[in-house]
């Protein structure tokens, strides 16, 4: 989000054409990252970004995150959100088919209404004759038909044109139809769809107005109380760990959640219509469900030090982003009884801290009144450097009372009392079942039975072997040696 309160948020998606960069002997010049920048720095509202970034791209070329291997098709495409105060849009662009150029296309989210991309291309039929809802490059048509993606007789579908999908797409679809269903529990559109999710909307009316913690609330989500909870079943363990991590085997799937313990960040973007002063952006380091969201100021000088300093290569607990990495971690292994604590603490500290936005946001405009601009400036950089230390804090707190509380297998209570109570956790009696801890050589596997039976035979053929050989040794010798004189 720039100063005029112009945010964006990406989501990468497959697409059927590969171009590749000039710094690698390709044609083109710029990615999603450097559109974004730009039109960060020079635009204001969302329909104007769109167009600056669509125009660059035609005229120099895009090309996607990667390219020159099997996967390229997978992350050749990309889509933003993009609002402003009064607007929001979808937009989608891909390489064109000469590598040297782009196709892109975005839609206007109606108002009162939601819209989810979930790393797959969401825009449908293309209406060009309504620019007010409609923007697009002009070549879209001619190189879907020349490419044969598209019949010319038919309406344009942009999504069937140019999305590109493995053999299923549940990992993208279902979580679109979560965030419908979260919106409004009341709609009727399935879990199960096609490969592009042709039934679906493009955006819904959610059931009552969605607040920035509703949405906070979608970025934790992992299908509870669905057929999909991954807080259930023998993948999650005896207690309920939701997270799936890659694997190196194909032919199967785990469900891919809105909430990855891969994250590096979220957020939500807040544009306040009444004040250009008061956009906000709500910031999570790691994964959604294990952190906590700061809400800083769009007009603040400087980013506080624990949310923008740090590195992947080695762990800092001053940096927030690894300390939500370590309880995130911890927690998991005890998720069930772990993580209400983290989510009842999620609850209250940003409770606390929309409370304190309040008095900032009424003080904040004041104060540039009578003081001028950077007084304002520097108080709102202030309360945001406030705010993360306090969370940072709070934080700290928890996961030291998180490790106290659930370790080693063993609940504790009344930590502050003479006695401490500490409660098995036990395993559930499925879990139980699963790794033969009711078997009669207790919890050894079907497996590791055979094993260990093998393992007997080949000791007992072994020492057969050994004691033939010397009892066999004994009989030659005593038949060549020297014969007594009678």
């Amino acid at each position: 989000m720039n100063e005029r309160q112009l945010a964006m948020g990406e989501s990468t998606c497959g697409a059927r054409f590969v171009s590749r960069p000039i710094s690698d002997g390709g044609l083109a010049l710029l990615d999603i990252t450097e559109l974004g920048r730009i039109a960060l720095e020079r635009t204001t509202t969302a329909r104007d970004a769109i167009l600056l970034m669509g125009r660059l791209a035609e005229t120099y070329g895009y090309y996607g995150s990667d390219w020159d291997n099997d996967d390229a098709y997978a992350s050749a495409g990309e889509a933003l959100t993009i609002s402003d105060t009064t607007e929001a849009w979808m937009f989608h662009i891909l390489p064109d088919d000469t590598g040297a150029s782009a196709l892109w296309a975005a839609q206007r989210v109606p108002s009162n209404h939601i819209a989810v991309v979930a790393n797959e291309f969401v825009l449908r039929e293309i209406q060009f004759d309504d620019a007010d809802n409609f923007l697009s490059s002009s070549n879209l048509r001619d190189v879907a038909a020349r490419s044969g993606f598209w019949e010319p007789t038919l309406p344009f579908d942009f999504t069937a044109a140019f999305a590109y999908t493995g053999a299923s797409s549940e990992a993208s679809t279902r979580r679109v139809w979560r965030v419908f269903n979260l919106a409004d529990p009341s709609n009727a559109l399935s879990p199960f769809t096609d490969l592009y999710a042709s039934n679906y909307p493009f955006s819904i009316a959610p059931a009552s107005p969605l607040s920035a913690h509703d949405l906070m609330a979608f970025q934790r989500d992992h299908f509870e109380g669905t057929a999909f909870d991954l807080t259930q079943g023998p993948a999650a363990g005896p207690f309920g760990d939701p997270e799936r991590y890659s694997t190196a085997q194909s032919g199967g799937r785990f469900e891919r959640s809105i909430a990855v313990a891969s994250s590096t960040y979220s957020f939500v973007a807040v544009p306040t219509a009444t004040s250009q002063d008061l956009g906000l952006l709500w910031f999570g380091a790691h994964a959604p469900d294990a952190n906590t969201y700061i809400p800083l100021h769009v007009r603040i000088s400087e980013v506080p030090a624990r949310l923008s300093q740090g590195s992947l290569r080695a762990f800092d607990l001053n940096v927030t982003f690894w300390l939500h990495a370590v309880l995130g971690n911890y927690a998991a292994r005890y998720y069930k009884f772990a993580h209400p604590v983290i989510a009842e603490t999620q609850v209250a500290l940003e409770s606390a801290m929309r409370s304190t936005l309040k008095d900032v946001d009424r003080v904040a405009p004041a104060l540039r009144d009578l003081q001028g601009d950077d007084a304002m400036v520097a108080y709102l950089t202030t309360n945001a450097d406030v705010a993360a230390t306090q969370a940072h804090d709070v934080f700290f707190a928890l996961f030291s009372s998180v490790v106290t509380r659930f370790h080693d297998g063993y609940v504790v209570a009344n930590a502050t009392s003479a006695r401490l109570s500490t409660t098995p956790m036990g395993y559930p009696d499925w879990y139980l079942k699963s790794v033969g801890y009711f078997d009669p050589l207790g919890g050894a596997s079907a497996s590791s039975v055979g094993a260990i039976v093998f393992l007997i035979l080949v000791i007992i053929i072994a020492l057969s072997v050994g004691v033939g050989f010397y009892v066999g040794r004994v009989r030659a010798a005593k038949k060549r040696g020297y014969a007594y004189i009678q």
